[in-house]
């Protein structure tokens, strides 16, 4: 009984006893009391995007029991100095909180975050995935306008859409187009930076060539890419002229037929229709070595009134189609004469 009760004394004596300090790091309690979580669990492989990993330990640890030091593989902390980018040393908060912020790296790769309790000994990992990224997610490209008239001078707006999360210093874009030219370069590529609201725009003055212009904007190791659809550029009005007012019967004259835009230039290749006609309106003399519009909009065509026995006025008309109509047409009069 003597013994029994001895035993209890000393049980009792260990209990009261008790020091936190006394626990080895490798006890469970000490290890559950440390847990790693990341949020979110992977970030893109952009050398921008972020993970916020956060690290909790026991509120009631001791002051000097309270720092926890983060290091990477891969990567680097938010806030980290440059010679130790991939180790950060942080206090826990009063409720046992400490968090940091790892940065991805542009390498495809798992990072293995660890976080240690200072004086303790106990490490807890965590992966981190950085995976391929998406460039939709960094970048897109949209134009003000498609289907745009190829005239040489209509400009259109050029918009790249950036990842807010890109940091400055890198959000300046890039721009190439397949074909000239880019308003403020007079060239093929341009750069603009990305404002608060995370667009840059440049302005792209349309060729003259009837082909498909690829447009690109680059940034932060991302491209994206669209495509601007030329149409012709067809002609607001249309002038026709000769190089006199009278023409011996049997003799060429070539008219010629002047198409304009109010902005640049009509498509060449235009099919200009000419039609010679006497006062009473039938068919008179011929046409012929018919010439569609040039890349200065001029067409042509040589009127002989051989043939015909008619000596008077003769209306020539030119008529083609027309950007703001079904057809535009001109007409002069020549003077048919034996002199």
């Amino acid at each position: 009984m003597r013994f029994m009760s001895g035993v209890l004394i000393a049980a009792l004596l260990s209990a009261g006893c008790y020091r936190e300090s006394h626990h080895l790091p490798t006890d469970p309690g000490v290890l559950q009391a440390l847990t790693l979580t990341s949020s979110p669990q992977s970030i893109a492989a952009d050398g921008f995007s972020r993970t916020t990993i956060t690290a909790t330990i026991d509120p009631g640890s001791a002051s000097d029991k309270r720092s926890i030091t983060f290091t990477t593989t891969l990567g680097s902390f938010v806030g980290a100095t440059q010679a130790s980018p991939a180790s950060l040393a942080v206090t826990a908060s009063p409720d046992g909180v400490a968090t940091v912020e790892l940065r991805s790296v542009a390498t495809v790769d798992t990072a293995v975050v660890t976080a240690t309790v200072t004086g303790t000994g106990v490490t807890r990992s965590i992966n981190i995935p950085f995976t391929s990224p998406s460039p939709a997610s960094i970048i897109t490209i949209s134009l003000s306008r498609n289907d745009v008239p190829a005239d040489g001078q209509t400009v259109i707006q050029v918009r790249a859409d950036v990842a807010p999360s890109i940091p400055t210093g890198s959000r300046t874009v890039t721009f190439t187009a397949s074909q000239p030219k880019f308003v403020a370069t007079s060239n093929q590529t341009d750069t603009a930076t990305a404002d608060v609201t995370n667009r840059a725009v440049v302005n792209y003055q349309v060729p003259t060539t009837l082909t498909d212009v690829r447009l690109t904007a680059s940034v932060a190791n991302a491209t994206a890419e669209t495509t601007l659809h030329l149409v012709a550029a067809l002609p607001d009005a249309i002038a026709l002229e000769a190089p006199a007012s009278a023409v011996k019967a049997g003799d060429d004259i070539t008219v010629t037929a002047r198409l304009q835009r109010t902005i640049g230039t009509p498509t060449a290749g235009r099919v200009v229709s000419f039609t010679a006609v006497d006062d009473a309106g039938h068919p008179v003399g011929g046409l012929r070595n018919v010439k569609l519009s040039d890349g200065t909009g001029v067409a042509s065509a040589v009127f002989n009134p051989s043939g015909t026995s008619y000596r008077g006025l003769v209306t020539i008309r030119a008529t083609t189609v027309s950007a703001s109509g079904p057809t535009i047409s001109s007409e002069i009069m020549l003077k048919v004469n034996d002199a």
